[in-house]
């Protein structure tokens, strides 16, 4: 993985500690964040925020299918969360 690059997994869940281990293998900093999301655009979305270090343990109730994305856009998400928050008040 590029310094300052994005990858995106899809349907990856079930694979994702083989993944992670072998971006930190290829010399990835653990502090690279990553989300998970599961259910993606459905009211049950599921998003989990970590870093390459630590993602595995924050989803374990995660179940696929699901999306990873890993790189410093992950970063993004707190600029753009407004728009989650505003589909679940549409919603009640």
């Amino acid at each position: 993985m590029k310094a300052g690059g994005t990858v995106v997994v899809l349907m990856g869940l079930a694979r994702i500690r083989a993944i992670i281990g072998s971006l930190l293998s290829g010399e990835c900093a653990s502090s690279i964040p990553v989300a998970v999301i599961s259910n993606g655009t459905r009211p049950d979305q599921d998003c989990r925020i970590g870093t390459l270090g630590d993602i595995t343990n924050r989803i374990e109730q995660i179940r696929p299918p699901g999306i990873i994305i890993i790189g410093e856009v992950v970063a993004l998400r707190s600029k753009i969360e407004w728009m989650e928050l505003a589909d679940k008040l549409q919603l009640e």
